[in-house]
């Protein structure tokens, strides 16, 4: 039980305070940011893969290098990587907004 003597604190008025609050839009704009580079070079990179199916190109057409780049190891190496920042980019979208809700 509370007894007179014993003393709680008001819960503050804002979560963050004015220095904090900069670093957390940082942080949430380079998530946002992150996430929508990512995702146009995803859909750059299906576009590459799919284009031969949907387009009939000679094989003189600009994009067979960027193909033969996909094929190899490195190549879906780098895809692997986009992926992998594309997810930690929503990661640190969620958080925030679970951040702002404590």
């Amino acid at each position: 039980m509370l007894d007179e003597t014993t003393h709680v604190p008001a819960p503050p008025s804002t979560l963050f305070d004015h220095g904090t609050r900069r670093a957390v839009i940082v942080t949430a704009l380079a998530g946002l940011s992150s996430c929508i580079l990512v995702s146009l070079l995803l859909m750059h990179i299906i576009f590459v893969a799919l284009s031969p199916l949907c387009i009939r190109q000679s094989r003189a057409g600009g994009q067979d290098g960027e193909r033969n780049f996909l094929r190899r190891q490195l190549g879906i190496f780098v895809v692997c990587l986009f992926l992998s920042d594309f997810i930690q980019s929503i990661s640190g979208m969620i958080q925030i907004q679970g951040d702002g809700r404590d």
